[in-house]
């Protein structure tokens, strides 16, 4: 059987989306397109095989496959969840297999020796097998362990950059959610979606060679790389997990760097915001 057809968004910094071509990908597009990825600073994920590494690419968007533009309006990670499922159907039966309620799912979270479940966009899945193997690290995944990975993957959008985390999960899947608990899982979703925690991104250079924008990766045009000996802060590369903290007013008050001095017999020293501004500028050159 071919692969499924891509119907994940990756929305970017230009304000599109972007939709791979439906055509299916192989294991050797995704190892080229990990290979050559610019994001490709950890050897790690190779170790870990063709799921991690399959994984892995998803953090990389539209590397892997030909895309066409369109518009993003209406994304949401809810909204994707809806596409995803339509995914699963076309894979399984879905509705000759087993309903399960959150409760069900809830028992096998991992402890003593249970498997470990998890719902996605009304599917419950199996991932025990696949823990070691999470790109993310296993402590990661386990976040999700017995629970639904909405909320998980609304703020980690890096699985949205492509279709592969789908291909991965789609074996992996075992039943239904029972409907009223995955309405309770959308009403939750879009109450955290009223509150996007990306909305308050600084603004970026515009030279930047973005490959995804929530959260941010970018790197440093090669056109640019020899403009200057230091590369300027706003150009330099970024490889984001989260979105960047919005500190308010009191937490910079706050906030308190402790520094550990006991080698040079001075114990441990706090400095405050205002203690740190205060003191001599000094620049040093480092790689």
């Amino acid at each position: 059987r071919k692969g499924l057809p891509c119907k994940r968004f990756s929305v970017l910094a230009s304000g599109k989306k972007v939709r791979p071509s439906d055509r299916s990908i192989t294991s050797t597009e995704a190892l080229a397109a990990f290979s050559i990825s610019p994001l490709n600073d950890d050897g790690k994920y190779i170790a870990t095989g063709f799921l991690a590494i399959a994984t892995a690419v998803a953090g990389c968007t539209a590397l892997s496959t030909s895309c066409e533009e369109a518009k993003s309006d209406n994304f949401t990670p809810t909204s994707v969840g809806a596409e995803d499922f339509e995914e699963v159907q076309a894979a399984h039966d879905v509705d000759s297999m087993p309903i399960y309620t959150m409760d069900d799912v809830a028992e096998n979270d991992g402890s003593t020796g249970k498997p470990i479940w998890m719902t996605y966009g009304g599917v419950v899945y199996d991932v025990t097998e696949f823990v070691a193997n999470h790109p993310g690290g296993s402590e990661k995944i386990l976040m999700a362990a017995g629970s639904s990975i909405e909320p998980f993957w609304h703020l980690y959008r890096q699985h949205y950059a492509s279709d592969l985390p789908m291909r991965l999960m789609e074996h992996m899947a075992i039943g239904r959610l029972d409907e009223k608990d995955q309405d309770k899982i959308d009403e939750q979703m879009e109450a955290l979606e009223e509150d996007d925690p990306y909305a308050r991104e600084p603004e970026r250079h515009k030279a930047l060679k973005i490959h995804s924008d929530t959260p941010m990766n970018a790197e440093t045009p090669t056109r640019l790389l020899n403009e200057s000996y230091l590369t300027p802060n706003s150009l330099f590369y970024i490889r984001h997990h989260h979105p960047v903290p919005f500190l308010s007013d009191k937490q910079l008050k706050d906030f308190k760097l402790n520094v550990d001095l006991s080698a040079y017999g001075k114990g441990v020293v706090s400095f405050s915001l205002e203690d740190l501004k205060n003191m001599d500028k000094v620049e040093i050159v480092s790689t």
